[in-house]
């Protein structure tokens, strides 16, 4: 018999779920052929993805909706689009509320080899009835009520205080207390294209009434997740009476970590400290001060101790621009770079200032511009993909109609282009700016907020957008959060998404912190070397240090990695040097660096992602050896030598020594007339490595200088020639 369309849809009991008996019509085999929507709904918690605490039963804030669907021969339908099946909802009773402002929930991917899916309405507030409709291919597939319910009474899309405790959800501990309640964490899960989010948690105990820049307030400027997403750092002025100037702070991110804000910067009264950003290796954090200089810090021991030097990144003084200079940095993904904002300098009546965007190694240096330095835009806010290649950003022109707009260029630099094309007028005459835009760690979606930014009038919405889209409108991008208590032109909610991809954090009068994504991410768990051995990748780490075992000879790394939940694992791996290779089939680095790589040191960002949006990542920090284990005899050794490289354009010149442990090695280098220029020595298995040094540490100027190996009896002369 025929069966059209068959379609098999389930409530799952994710959320407080109250239902009439199961409405099993048919199976696929006896469906009458005017019957293709097959209902029934169960309150077993067994269905939900892993992370779900099931202890409070059908409580937790989301509806999932399971489809089957299979053609009229009851063959399965694979490979039909998520944008082919969605639910809408509407609103029954009560305050109940979906905090995704979108008109469809489309499903989480396209169905399986057996026509199956997951529609989810996640972050769920309030308490009520909401009925959704299940849509497939166009047609229309009926409806189901749902009841809701969450501790987010008043349905603002936060737990507050005016939240009461009589309605049952779950918090970071599973367990709900009238101490703890300010400090739930409704679970969510995560639909990739929108990147839905979930009930926000509140991080920070700051002055929600006091003026602005007054003692134990919120700072202006960026937010920034730790590699960990343990935690969170921001500026807040520190509240002493002699000592109104900003500091960075860091605060957990979850509760179970506790509640204290650490001091981690000490500005002096007469600057301020903005705008953190954590390095990816996670012992630097970097931020701006006075407007003027970029700085970073050491961070170590979990905050244990922080280092109490300030290292001066770069550092320029503009009177053009209220005597600004460098401000708003983001360290890059493989921890060696930071892009900012530069003042250009201009002084009326020439141009009206603006700001560039530059870069600089993170060790500091010479910068280099990436934007137009010529007009008077003002770039900043810029962030990178997490692949490096591209840096988005946003952009004001006076010539424009002053309004922010989102760009992004090439991590190189060069050309611009407008990622988000805004209206220009509004029936109020008051324009709506998009900022902050911050890639996920996927590279699947961009976070921003978007809305009229009015010191009085101000609406803003954090939102979500497909980087990929072709000049997308105000009409494709998703709203997620509204403002709240956001004071003035400079407040800005900056939407980060943590390193695995789970977690959003925002900040307004306060910082906030929400799980986004229920469905567990990937992990590393190791990275095995031939012929160096296997390394262990724990949860934790940001940095796994290895030798590239010997620059002659091809070495190959495989990275292994698992997920709770069994999706698929897409691997990659970024900021590869041009000699090494990555096949992401095998998930293996391969290469032979050659002499000339000798002792450099790489960092190769490698990432794991899932289609459910969890990622994980870490830093292979690669240092090129000279050679690899030799298996040799000690006591039995007779002394060696190898002059590896004696010309300037490979690099140093490099003498590769074998004796036995004690044995003394040298490297001597003289002048044409003989004088002694420089002397190395060494013992046993060495390299003795010069870099067209004197002793100490001057470099020589250019010219022919001799040199001579020797270690026991065995020698060996040459010339090398310094040519600049």
């Amino acid at each position: 018999m025929q069966c059209r369309n068959l379609l098999h849809s389930a409530l799952i009991g994710c959320a407080a779920i109250t239902l009439i008996a199961p409405l099993v019509r048919a199976t696929c085999s006896d469906a009458p052929s005017n019957e293709n929507v097959l209902w029934y709904a169960s309150t077993n918690l067994t269905g939900c993805p892993a992370g779900e605490t099931t202890g409070v039963a059908s409580h937790a804030s989301r509806v999932r909706i399971a489809i089957d669907y299979s053609d009229m021969d009851c063959n399965y339908n694979a490979g039909v689009p998520p944008e082919s099946i969605y639910v809408t909802w509407q609103n029954r009773s009560g305050n109940v509320t979906v905090n995704d402002k979108t008109t469809n929930t489309y499903a989480d991917d396209s169905t399986d080899a057996s026509g199956h899916t997951n529609v989810t309405l996640p972050s769920l507030s309030g308490n009520g009835t909401i009925r959704v409709w299940v849509t497939v291919s166009g047609a229309d597939q009926g409806f189901q009520d749902v009841v809701i319910r969450t501790l987010d009474t008043d349905a603002n899309g936060r737990i507050t205080a005016s939240d009461t405790t009589s309605a049952t959800d779950v918090n970071w501990s599973g367990s709900v207390t009238s101490t703890d309640k300010n400090m739930i964490l409704a679970h969510v899960d995560h639909w990739r294209r929108n990147a839905l989010h979930g009930t926000l948690v509140r991080r920070t105990s700051l002055c929600d009434t006091c003026p602005d820049h007054h003692p134990n307030t919120k700072g202006e400027g960026a937010l920034s997740w730790s590699p960990s997403q343990r935690y969170i750092a921001y500026t807040a002025f520190v509240g002493y009476a002699s000592d109104t100037a900003c500091k960075v702070f860091v605060v957990p991110s979850a509760p179970t970590d506790g509640n204290l804000m650490r001091q981690i910067t000490n500005a002096p009264t007469t600057g301020h400290d903005y705008d953190p950003s954590w390095s990816p290796l996670n012992g630097v954090i970097v931020f701006d001060r006075a407007d003027t200089m970029l700085i970073s810090k050491g961070l170590f021991g979990n905050f244990g101790s922080v280092d109490t030097t300030d290292h001066i990144i770069s550092h320029s003084n503009k009177t053009g621009c209220n005597d600004g200079g460098d401000n708003w940095p983001a360290v890059s993904p493989d921890g060696q770079w930071v892009v900012f904002s530069r003042c250009k300098g201009y002084a009326p009546p020439t141009l009206p200032g603006g700001w560039a965007l530059w870069k600089v190694p993170i060790a500091g240096g010479l910068p280099t511009v990436l934007t137009d330095t010529t007009t008077s835009s003002t770039d900043k806010y810029a962030q990178w993909s997490a692949n490096g290649q591209t840096i988005v950003f946003q952009r004001n022109d006076p010539g424009l109609g002053n309004q922010w707009r989102l760009f992004k260029v090439a991590a190189t630099g060069g050309s611009t282009t407008q990622i988000f094309v805004g209206p220009t007028s509004y029936a109020d005459s008051v324009l709506r700016d998009a900022v902050q835009p911050s890639y996920s760690p996927d590279d699947s979606i961009l976070t921003f907020e978007y809305g009229n930014r009015h010191p009085s009038l101000g609406s803003q919405f954090t939102h979500t957008l497909n980087p990929l889209l072709s000049s997308p409108d105000s009409t494709k991008i998703i709203p997620n959060y509204a403002s709240f208590l956001l004071r003035g032109e400079e407040a800005v909610m900056t939407p980060r998404l943590s390193a695995d991809g789970t977690r959003l954090a925002l900040n307004t009068s306060q910082i906030w912190a929400g799980r986004r994504n229920m469905n567990l991410p990937p992990a590393f768990t190791s990275i095995t070397g031939t012929p160096t051995g296997t390394l262990t990748v724990s949860d934790t780490a940001s940095v796994v240090s290895s030798d590239w075992d010997t620059y002659d000879t091809k070495t190959e790394y495989v990275v292994n990695a698992s997920d709770p939940e069994s999706n698929t694992i897409t691997y990659n791996a970024f900021f590869r040097p041009a000699w090494m290779n990555w096949d992401a089939g095998t998930r293996t680095l391969s290469g032979t660096p050659g002499s000339g790589n000798i002792g450099k040191v790489y960092y190769v960002k490698l990432l794991a992602t899932t289609a459910s949006g969890g990622s994980d990542s870490f830093i292979f920090k690669i240092t090129v050896a000279t050679t690899g284990p030799m298996m040799i005899d000690r006591g039995a050794l007779a002394p060696t030598l190898q002059v590896i490289s004696d010309n300037p354009t490979q690099g140093p010149l490099l003498v590769r020594f074998a004796a036995p442990p004690n044995m003394v090695t040298r490297l001597i280098v003289f002048d044409v007339a003989g004088r002694r220029v420089a002397s190395l020595e060494g013992k046993g298995i060495s390299t003795l490595r010069w870099d067209g040094r004197a002793r100490g540490s001057k470099r020589i100027g250019p010219g022919i200088y001799m040199y001579r190996a020797e270690v026991a009896n065995v020698r060996k002369s040459g010339k090398v020639v310094i040519v600049r």
